[in-house]
């Protein structure tokens, strides 16, 4: 009876999620945003978000704020991103790898990467994101991997541009053809697919597919890093973004330069949450129909 009891339960809980086109959209449209993050994006943006439904700012830790907007986009399409923001000298971005081996390995979820660095002892992980674009058979990254130093895959190959952490700490996201002058003052980086800001300028690209996606941006004076997961493949929750729209939701929230790292059913954004048993949690609802993915790398936000 209790087994008929919970069946019902979340057979009810399901038909309440399913929402349709006219719950969405809301009788009139308003962009007021209450959070300062949020405000950047709306006054910055204003051309590609016409709606705030949801939105909240969280502090993660000392220098560290996430930003969780729901919106209905200038297509009235429903929309799901979730933006970190690091300020230099308090946490670090890192490199995640699957087993934290130091080596390319078969892709793992993100939520075990992040535990298998908590149990080393080495580093406290805040949050992270999906990376660079990865072989799926045995994590093998489309460009170049640097991480705490150690060159892992040092071919730039076809990838137009790469983010790294520097030496000095400082944050660059810079194209392809600018690797060689900084090789040697990296100490963590990943390539990206597309780059899509620079100098603080939208870098229009050629398709205009909207699909979930992954992305990072630095502000002019390499300070400040940006993460950035878009939800897609959810008509009634997120409808996925644009290379180009998300180079806009870079450039309102600070950034100048800006690549995408990974699209499609890879996409995942994790955090900490002490309250969990688990300690990490997946935040977002990844394209696989929510299924948290397996990927070769990520960008954490660490404490050593």
């Amino acid at each position: 009876m209790k087994n008929y009891i919970k069946l019902m339960v979340i057979a009810a809980l399901v038909l309440c999620s399913c929402g349709n086109d006219e719950f969405d959209k809301p009788d009139y449209y308003d962009t007021t945003a209450l959070t300062k993050m949020g405000k950047s994006l709306i006054t910055g943006a204003s051309s590609y978000i016409a709606h705030v439904k949801t939105e909240s700012e969280t502090k993660i830790t000392d220098g560290v704020s996430l930003l969780d907007m729901g919106y209905l986009n200038s297509d009235g399409h429903a929309m799901q991103l979730y933006l970190y923001k690091v300020v230099l000298g308090g946490a670090q971005i890192r490199v995640c790898l699957p087993g934290d081996k130091g080596r390319i390995a078969e892709p793992e979820k993100l939520t075990e990467m992040a535990t298998v660095v908590e149990s080393k002892s080495i580093y406290m992980t805040f949050a992270a994101i999906t990376g660079s674009e990865f072989s799926a058979s045995d994590g093998k990254p489309s460009g170049i991997l640097y991480q705490d130093g150690k060159v892992l895959s040092n071919d730039m190959g076809k990838t137009p541009a790469f983010f790294a952490v520097l030496k000095d700490g400082s944050f660059v996201c810079l194209e392809a053809s600018e690797f060689e002058t900084l090789r040697s003052d990296i100490d963590q980086a990943v390539s990206g697919k597309a780059k899509i800001l620079s100098q603080g300028y939208v870098i229009p690209q050629n398709s205009n597919a909207a699909s979930a996606l992954s992305a990072v941006g630095v502000n002019a004076d390499r300070t400040e890093a940006y993460l950035l997961v878009v939800d897609g493949g959810d008509f009634y929750y997120s409808n996925g973004i644009t290379m180009d729209d998300a180079a806009l939701v870079l450039q309102a929230s600070g950034c100048s330069e800006a690549m995408v790292l990974n699209t499609g059913n890879n996409v995942a954004a994790i955090c900490r949450n002490e309250r969990s048993e688990d300690l990490f949690e997946l935040l977002n609802k990844p394209a696989d129909k929510g299924f948290e993915p397996s990927v070769g790398n990520g960008l954490a936000i660490v404490v050593k």
